[in-house]
């Protein structure tokens, strides 16, 4: 009987130097140890070295790219006091839903960096949001 693999899913917040290849680069690795990358966000006017990766693979596949991106200076420092999340909400698009989110944005002493929402013709909004 097969082994069933479960697949997981991660964000990376990755610091990128801002030169041709630097996305290549990361790409080739995520590929080589057979992850798929399922969202990319970036924005050079909140940060010209900051990209958002989604990705899904195998808790093996993902630990393994945790390390590779490590070695090529991609992951933002681990005793780092502060850094840079990213945030995404999907809310009912009716008056003062985002009151909501920007009191626990507040709660929490986030920065609002970035934000990036728009009606688009259903009951719901996603809002994504870069906070410091």
């Amino acid at each position: 009987m097969p082994v069933k693999t479960t697949i997981m899913r991660k964000t990376y917040a990755t610091s990128m130097p801002n030169h041709i290849g630097a996305f290549l680069k990361a790409s080739k690795c995520f590929a080589t140890l057979g992850i798929n990358i399922t969202r990319v966000s970036y924005d050079k006017s909140v940060d010209s070295h900051m990209l958002f990766l989604d990705v899904e693979g195998t808790e093996e596949q993902i630990l393994k790219a945790d390390e590779e991106l490590e070695k090529i200076g991609y992951l933002q420092n681990k005793s780092s006091d502060s850094g840079i999340v990213l945030i995404e909400f999907t809310l009912k698009d009716v008056p003062g839903s985002v009151t909501n989110v920007l009191e626990l944005i507040n709660q929490f002493n986030f920065n609002i960096s970035y934000i990036n929402s728009q009606e688009n013709g259903t009951d719901y909004q996603k809002l994504k949001w870069v906070c410091m």
